[in-house]
This record gives C-alpha cells, sequence and structure tokens, in this order.
C-alpha cells in the first residue's frame, strides 16, 4: 500500500536558554494509529518510528529528522513477524547510520536508505526477551530466557564498518540455588561493560525476602566474570515501566518508581566484583511526588530517561502541570542526608498536544518533545544546561548562582545582594540571614535580619531572591572578606511542598570588596570626637560597678566600638564621661566621649575621621537589623535614639 508523500512544513527559531526550540513541524497523510519516540544519533539525527490505522500490524514507518532540516521518509517496513505483538516494536538509533527494530523476539537491521542487512539477528528459541541500546547507541544487548532449563542467555553485539554486526561477549547464566519457579517479566541494562537484570518471579516456596510480585531481584553480569551464576539483591516495590540504570565511573545508579504509591526510588550499586557480587542501598527521592501513570498503548513506554554522563529526566505530574525532573547523580550524592537534595524542573504545557508521556527523548543534554494535533507532528527542543543541579561553593545544590560572587569584587556601600535558583521559589517562614566581617581570624557580625519585607523580595519570575540591605555600613571598608549565611527553609519551592535548605558552613558564600576607594573630601580637622550616650538600663547597671569594673567597662567598650565600626583600635579611644540629665526619662544617663584619629599607613581602616564617624553614627541609629553592637553586652545598651553626636574639640 503506497502512501501520498506528507506535506512538511519545517521551521527553525532560536530563543532564550530554557526556551522550547522548534526543530521541525511535518503532516502526516494518514492517520496514526502509534508513534515511537526513540532516540538520536551521534550527529543529532532524530528517529522516529509510526503505525498507521488500516495498514498490517506487522508495517512500521520511519522518520529521520537531519541536523539540518532536511527529513527521510522510510515507508511500509514490514517486520518479518506476523504473530508479534506491535506496541512491543523498538525502533532504535545504532550509530553510525543504522536502524534497529526489535520486534519482541529478534530484531531487523537496516540503514537509512531503507536497505535491510538482517531481518532476524537471533535464532534463539527463548520463551521470553529483552532487548536494550548501550548510552552511546552504538551497542545492544538481547537477554532470552528459558523456561524449561530456567537459564539466560546474554549476548552483546556491535556493528561493523560494513553493516555487519558482530557478538561480542555472550555467557548463559543460571539461577541455581535461588528457588526460581518461573520468571514472570524482566528488563535488562547495558552499562558501559557491565550487564544488568532486574526481574520479577514466582519461587518455589515462600521467601524471607521477596514477599509479593511488586518486588523483584536485581543482578549484575561482569563481562570478564567466570561465575555463571546470578547473584541478586531485592529491590522492593518496583514498577517496571519506570526504570533506567546508568553507569557513573565504577558505580551504577538506578531510579525507579514504585509500585504502591508511584513515587522514586534511587538505588546507587558499587563493589562489582569478578564474582558479580555488589553491595547496593536504595533512598526515596521526593517522597510526595506521585509520578504520572501515563495511558500509552506501548508496553515499552518509559518515564525515566537517561541523560548521558548526568543521570536522569524524570516525567512527572505535581500541582502544577506536567514537570520533567533533572537529577545530577554522576555528579551529586543524593544519599548524603546532611542536605537536600535537589533537582532542576521543567514545566510542561500539554494543553495543545495529543501526546501526555513518553514522547519525548535526549540528546547530550537536549531534550527533544514531540506534539501531535491532529495530523500535525512538532518536535520541540529544550536545553537542559541551565537547570542540571550541581555542586558548588556554597555547598547548596538548589542554588545556581549568587551576587556579589566571589569573582566579583564590589564597591564599598553595596546594598543589594541577589539569588537565583534551580527552580521557582515562594516565601516561607521567616528565618535570618547573617553577614560577617571575617578580619584577623576573627567572626565580626556586620547585620542580621529576617529574611521578609523590605529586606527579601522575590523576583516577578519567581527565579531570584533579592536582598535589600537597607544599609551603608553593612560593606563599609575596601579591601575587605566578609561571607553569608542563612537559615534552613528561608524559601520554598513554588510547585512542590519542597523548603530550600540554608547556607550553614562557614565561608561559603565569601563576598571581597576591592581594593580602590575614593575617599570624599576630608574634613580640615585632623580628628574628631563625639559623644553616645547609655541608655536608663546601661546607666543603672553601670552605676552598679566599682572604679575596677568601670575602667574595665571602658577598655572593653571601646574593643567592641573598633570591631563593630570595623576601625583600627588605636585610631578611637575614650576621652571623658559625665552624666547628664535626660528630660524625657528624667534620670540621670552616662555620657561618653569618644576621640577618633586620622589613620596612618598601618591601619587596615584608611577612611577619614569623619567617615568613620559617619559609619558609628550609623550603626547606632539603627534599629531595622541587628549589627555587632547589639550582641556585645558592652555596647548593647548605647541609646539608639541619641547616636554618636559631635562635639566642640
Amino acid at each position: 500500500m503506497n502512501r501520498p508523500v506528507p506535506i512538511v512544513l519545517l521551521i527553525f527559531v532560536v530563543l532564550l536558554p530554557c526556551s522550547s526550540n522548534l526543530i521541525a513541524t511535518y503532516y502526516e497523510s494518514d492517520t496514526v494509529h502509534d508513534n515511537y519516540f526513540k532516540g538520536v544519533y551521534a550527529d543529532g539525527t532524530i528517529l522516529i518510528g509510526v503505525r498507521f490505522k488500516g495498514y498490517p500490524n506487522n508495517t512500521i514507518s520511519l522518520r529521520l529528522i537531519y541536523p539540518n532540516g532536511t527529513l527521510n521518509f522510510i515507508n511500509n517496513v514490514t517486520i518479518p513477524c506476523n504473530t508479534c505483538d506491535p506496541t512491543k516494536y523498538n525502533p532504535s538509533p545504532l550509530n553510525p547510520n543504522y536502524i534497529i527494530i526489535w520486534y519482541e523476539k529478534s530484531g531487523m537491521i537496516m540503514d537509512w536508505t531503507g536497505n535491510i542487512i538482517t531481518s532476524k539477528i537471533t535464532q534463539s528459541k527463548c520463551d521470553k526477551f529483552e532487548f536494550v541500546m548501550n548510552e552511546r547507541s552504538d551497542r545492544f544487548l538481547i537477554a532470552g530466557y528459558n523456561e524449561t532449563s530456567q537459564n539466560i542467555l546474554f549476548a552483546e553485539y556491535f556493528i561493523n564498518n560494513d553493516g555487519t554486526i558482530e557478538i561480542k561477549a555472550q555467557k548463559n547464566l543460571t539461577f541455581n540455588g535461588m528457588g526460581i519457579k518461573n520468571i514472570i517479566e524482566f528488563k535488562i541494562f547495558l552499562l558501559g561493560d557491565i550487564w544488568g537484570i532486574i526481574y520479577k518471579v514466582d519461587l518455589e516456596e515462600k521467601s524471607e525476602y521477596i514477599y509479593n510480585k511488586k518486588d523483584a531481584f536485581f543482578s549484575l553480569i561482569h563481562n570478564e566474570s567466570q561465575n555463571l551464576n546470578l547473584n541478586p539483591s531485592v529491590i522492593k516495590d518496583i514498577s517496571f515501566i519506570g526504570v533506567s540504570c546508568i553507569s557513573n565511573n565504577i558505580n551504577y545508579t538506578c531510579i525507579y518508581v514504585t509500585s504502591y504509591n508511584n513515587t522514586l526510588k534511587l538505588i546507587d550499586i558499587n563493589n562489582l566484583t569478578l564474582n558479580n557480587t555488589f553491595n547496593m542501598r536504595s533512598i526515596d527521592l521526593f517522597p510526595f511526588i506521585n509520578i504520572y501513570k501515563f495511558k500509552s498503548v506501548s508496553s515499552t513506554a518509559n518515564i525515566i530517561h537517561i541523560i548521558p554522563e548526568i543521570g536522569f529526566l524524570v516525567e512527572v505530574v505535581s500541582n502544577a502541570e506536567t514537570k520533567y525532573l533533572i537529577f545530577n547523580t554522576a555528579e551529586i550524592d543524593y544519599f548524603d542526608t546532611t542536605i537536600k537534595s535537589a533537582s532542576g524542573e521543567i514545566i510542561i504545557n500539554n494543553n495543545d498536544n495529543d501526546y501526555i508521556g513518553d514522547n519525548l527523548f535526549i540528546s547530550n543534554t537536549t531534550v527533544i518533545r514531540a506534539i501531535k494535533r491532529d495530523k500535525s507532528f512538532t518536535y520541540e527542543s529544550t536545553d537542559l544546561t541551565t537547570i542540571i543541579p550541581k555542586n558548588n561553593l556554597l555547598n547548596n545544590i538548589h542554588i545556581k548562582q549568587v551576587y556579589p560572587s566571589e569573582n566579583d569584587l564590589i564597591e564599598i556601600y553595596t546594598d543589594k545582594m541577589n539569588m537565583t535558583f534551580l527552580n521557582p521559589i515562594d516565601p516561607t517562614i521567616p528565618v535570618y540571614i547573617s553577614i560577617y566581617h571575617y578580619h584577623n581570624y576573627e567572626d565580626i557580625l556586620r547585620q542580621k535580619f529576617l529574611c521578609t519585607m523590605p529586606f527579601c523580595t522575590i523576583s516577578e519570575d519567581s527565579y531570584s531572591l533579592l536582598i535589600n540591605l537597607s544599609s551603608n555600613v553593612t560593606f563599609n571598608i575596601p579591601n575587605a572578606s566578609y561571607y553569608v549565611e542563612i537559615e534552613d527553609n528561608f524559601v520554598e519551592y513554588k510547585y512542590e511542598i519542597e523548603t530550600v535548605p540554608g547556607i550553614k558552613k562557614p565561608k561559603s558564600w565569601n563576598i571581597y570588596t576591592a581594593s580602590e576607594y575614593k575617599h570624599p573630601e576630608k574634613d580640615n580637622n585632623d580628628f574628631i570626637i563625639g559623644i553616645l550616650r547609655l541608655n536608663p538600663e546601661g546607666t543603672q547597671e553601670f552605676s552598679k560597678l566599682d572604679k575596677n569594673g568601670r575602667n574595665e567597662f571602658f577598655k572593653f567598650m571601646t574593643i567592641d566600638l573598633s570591631k563593630g565600626i570595623p576601625v583600627d583600635d588605636s585610631r578611637i579611644y575614650k576621652v571623658d564621661d559625665i552624666y547628664e540629665h535626660d528630660i524625657v526619662t528624667d534620670s540621670e544617663l552616662l555620657v561618653i566621649s569618644y576621640r577618633i584619629d586620622l589613620p596612618d599607613e598601618n591601619c587596615f581602616n584608611k577612611k577619614s575621621a569623619k567617615e568613620i564617624y559617619d559609619d558609628l553614627n550609623s550603626l547606632i541609629r539603627n534599629d531595622k537589623f541587628i549589627t555587632y553592637l547589639d550582641t556585645s553586652n558592652y555596647t548593647k545598651n548605647i541609646d539608639k535614639g541619641y547616636g554618636f553626636q559631635r562635639t566642640c574639640k
């Protein structure tokens, strides 16, 4: 049956990162029955399989979309199996320019011109088969289970330059000593040079490990192993429609969907030996997220996709719409209980798409999604680079970047900061943000405030937290080092009930002021004398001290004033102290005068006496946030309303 040539319309648009780029749109003349979205070649060519209504079940057509936008249609390929289930057809890219179509019991290989190289890869008479490509799509693995012998035959293949295929390795493995009556279903993985298999079984008798058919065994086979017995580990509550595994150097990582509540579990496998033994551990990922159950007619549907050399993309449904979660298992230790591990996310609008789920594939760090509207097919790509979670100097993988960063030398009196997150955020309960000055191996508080208005606001796009210090004395000296600490749960994700951990490790978010600073015109005076006053409580406490106690009080007040400003302690010292009557409180309050000298060449703070005076006056009068002066026992009772007043010499 010949089909009319489809009408093709190609459109190419360049958009901003994380937006969708339109790759191509074309129209099919016949009504589509099934689509198979299976992969991308190393050169970027996309492969799609399609079956049409009214055509024989053993007929499949193929679509190749080349990187330059041209298309190649290979129509009406006959599958050499009249009894095979068409929903299990599995067309896959085979690099560099071949197509392999697995059809339940065997497979066929053709080139991009439609020339069939082989129509039946394996002649094995096994009862159940599984097929899988490796991550680079240049090798494939076939496993067949024989119910009579209870053996499982593995064979790994590769393709030569002339299109012929060869066996790289094969093994006939047994389940001896495991009490298995039958394998119900299984799934295989090709992890570098390692083979993996997950299998659900009927047991001859009850097992202390396997309680029901939702549990499964997992085994790895080292290709150099002489041991032909499978060594099983138990995986609890696994759904075969959502499971994928990837090799991470010498470790292996799997993510799967649980059968019971459709949440995610992560498995880490390590220490694989030549005897096929290994260690395995698991952890729940986002147990509050339910994974979407796609109503796909294809039993080969998958909702967990491999991002090569990075990790996984998982399709989920949340409070928003269909969402892609990106996990960077190659870099991030999701088993580290000291952090809340993050995933990047993309929200997908499926209002105008007949396909929901199992309609995408991955090319390097790009996700390609198929959009169907009646007989129109559009393919969009989205770059994942900017939303892949990564380790950073902040020890917080939820945060993409901050300003100022360690690479940003800021001017003194900078009063704006911001943080950009992997995913959209919302405010939560107010917690404290603290900024410290690190000087002479001492951490000195510059500013501490609750992250709420007016200090904290969220940007219009919900990706950034804008921090307004409302102060010009936080970063107030050149060539200085500061760092920021933030308490846990200071924001939460907009579309999930997940709070973001803070920045708690000292000196993770470091900030540096530039050494260049143009001082304003200096006073004609070579020094300044100013007075401050204790409030009634401070005056009362001071009056209880004896002479030695009062001398010690003035000594440590001077030290703490120099730290709080900050200024060299050699430049500020007490001149006098007297009591004066305050008409507001109708009491005698202690007034203390201080002299501020000019800097010399050895001073770390070379600001003028007038600038030091202004900084101290601003710090004392501040009542919006907490500073070092508010925490010291010797300065916490300074009268804020009185400030630091300049006097005549």
